[in-house]
Parts: structure tokens; C-alpha cells; sequence
């Protein structure tokens, strides 16, 4: 069963809808060491699944998550999820498609975008769901992206992205991105 990994809530299980691909915890302990610490960050999870990554987030010291699921039975575990893990004070749920649904977070701009779709998802709506959270002003300008794709499929990187790195993890690849705007373009 997959769990919290570290941070206040660490250990605590995560429950996870039946159609659901959560992300693995070595994986997910791969992607949060890469990024580094969560002090301050303003997380935005545009997939939700079972909020692990969100909460997993919150539990290492971010100091709000918006988190998107548009499938009923989703949207209540992750609720479950988040009482569990006593991080509701700094969580917010949208139960709609991210794509159709952009907010900000009342903590500030999204410091960091999570993106693990279903596996078959395009990458022209998750450019849609980018976009649209970017058009209204709330990612910001230094934003980092953690996209999780199949390896064997995984396409380009959403356009107005630059790839820092990608790493595989069994059939995951998980790439690491930037805002094309926050890129040093002199030198």
C-alpha cells in the first residue's frame, strides 16, 4: 500500500481509487529528492489520483496544494487522504478535469507543478491544463515541472517548458522541467 514517505505525516498510509496508477514510493522518494526541500513551496497536483504527491508535499513543509481530480470516487479518498495525513488547513480540492477548472491557491503562485496523468493522456491537454493555470497568473515565473509519462510513449514536453533532466524508473519516466520564461537565455 502506498504511504507518505517523509516530512511530518511520514508513514501514514495513502489509499488509492481502484482505476488509479499511483506513483510508486521509490519513485516518489526519487522525485522529492531531486527537488529538494518543500519549505515554502506552493504545490499545484493537476492529476490527482490519490493525492499522494500533493500530500507527500505538504507533509515535507509546502505551505499549500491545490489538488485536481475530476472522478467522484477519486476526489473522496483524496479527501480521506488528506485527513489522514492532517493537512487540510493547507489543501485544496477541485473536483473538475484541471483543464477545465484553473484557480489560484490562496497560499500564492505554484512553485511547483505535478503532472501524472493516465498514461494514454495527450500532451496537447496537458499543455490545455498548463496553459490555462499559467493564463490567469498563477505559476510562477521559476515554476518546476515533475511530469511523470510512460517510457515507452512519452512525447514531447509541454510547449512554454524547458527539460532539465529526466530519469526512468521501471516503466515511469519522470521529467523535470522548467518555464521557458524563467530561463537565463544570455551567456
Amino acid at each position: 500500500m502506498p504511504r507518505i514517505i517523509a516530512g511530518v505525516a511520514g508513514g501514514r498510509p495513502l489509499k488509492v481509487p481502484a482505476a488509479a496508477r499511483p506513483t510508486a514510493d521509490r519513485v516518489k522518494e526519487a522525485i522529492f529528492s531531486s527537488i529538494g526541500p518543500m519549505d515554502g513551496a506552493v504545490v499545484a497536483d493537476l492529476y490527482g489520483g490519490s493525492g499522494g504527491l500533493a500530500i507527500e508535499a505538504l507533509s515535507r513543509g509546502a505551505s499549500g496544494a491545490t489538488c485536481w481530480e475530476s472522478h467522484s470516487q477519486a476526489a473522496t479518498i483524496i479527501a480521506a487522504n488528506v485527513r489522514t495525513a492532517q493537512v487540510g488547513d493547507r489543501f485544496q480540492l477541485i473536483a473538475k478535469p484541471c483543464e477545465k477548472a484553473p484557480v489560484h491557491n490562496p497560499m500564492g503562485l505554484f512553485t511547483h507543478l505535478f503532472v501524472d496523468p493516465p498514461y494514454d493522456y495527450p500532451v496537447t491537454t496537458i499543455e490545455q491544463a498548463l496553459n490555462g493555470l499559467i493564463a490567469i497568473g498563477a505559476v510562477s515565473e521559476h515554476a518546476v515541472l515533475i511530469l511523470e509519462r510512460d517510457k515507452r510513449r512519452a512525447g514531447e514536453m509541454p510547449t512554454g517548458w524547458t527539460l532539465l533532466r529526466e530519469r526512468i524508473y521501471g516503466e515511469a519516466l519522470i521529467r523535470y522541467g522548467e518555464r521557458l520564461s524563467s530561463v537565463n537565455h544570455t551567456g
